[in-house]
């Protein structure tokens, strides 16, 4: 299963500027132009009967700006400001399962990388400034492995273990300041099912974060 999509807008109309004093004046929507693409891919398998394999991937290009200040009155006919956001993202999911008569075994491994940049700069005839120059850099693992056992209708045992990694890098060339930071996310679970009566059922879990 394969879709592909897109859009832009220059988002350029124009609009009756009540903000500039003491007339307002015609106006145009100024660097307001957004618009993204991507593709999005699944591919599925089954070897046996009780075996599942699946692949999803997504990728998505974006970008934004953002207008001119309304009450900018400046007379510089050259002025000009750039306020513009830039984002890829990639994203993929890898899964199994197995289905046995009282046993399910459920693996999972997903990642996301994020790439973002951001700047706002304003130009007039004389001068350029840089307000703000930025990027992130942003990857995110994740990781599932789950186990379900039927003894019989009424007892049931499941076992989870998670494990994940986030890895993110920021930075403002400006400013000079940013974060570098790595974190690591580990989880186990267990839990134990009884159904005592139709209408009640006893379970006991245990969670180490």
């Amino acid at each position: 299963k394969t879709r592909a999509y897109h859009s832009y807008s220059k988002n350029d109309y124009p609009f009756l500027n009540k903000y500039i004093l003491p007339h307002p004046e015609e106006d145009i929507n100024s660097n307001a132009e957004f618009g993204k693409y991507g593709i999005m891919q699944e591919v599925y398998f089954r070897p046996k009967n009780n075996h599942q394999l699946s692949i999803r991937g997504w990728f998505q290009d974006a970008n934004r700006s953002i207008p001119t200040v309304l009450s900018d009155e400046s007379s510089d006919e050259l002025k000009a400001r750039e306020n513009r956001q830039t984002d890829e993202t990639v994203k993929a999911v890898a899964s199994y399962d197995f289905y046995g008569q009282k046993f399910h075994l459920s693996a999972k491994s997903g990642i996301d990388v994020q790439h973002l940049d951001y700047k706002h700069i304003y130009k007039t005839s004389q001068t350029q400034t840089d307000i703000v120059k930025s990027y992130s850099d942003m990857l995110s693992v994740y990781n599932n492995l789950q186990g379900d056992y039927d003894i019989s209708d009424r007892i049931k045992f499941t076992v989870q273990g998670r494990y994940s990694l986030f890895d993110i890098n920021s930075i403002d060339s400006v400013t000079g300041l940013g974060y570098d930071k790595i974190e690591h996310q580990t989880s186990l679970f267990g839990g134990a099912y009884i159904q005592l009566l139709p209408n009640a059922q006893l379970s006991v879990n245990l969670r180490n974060d």
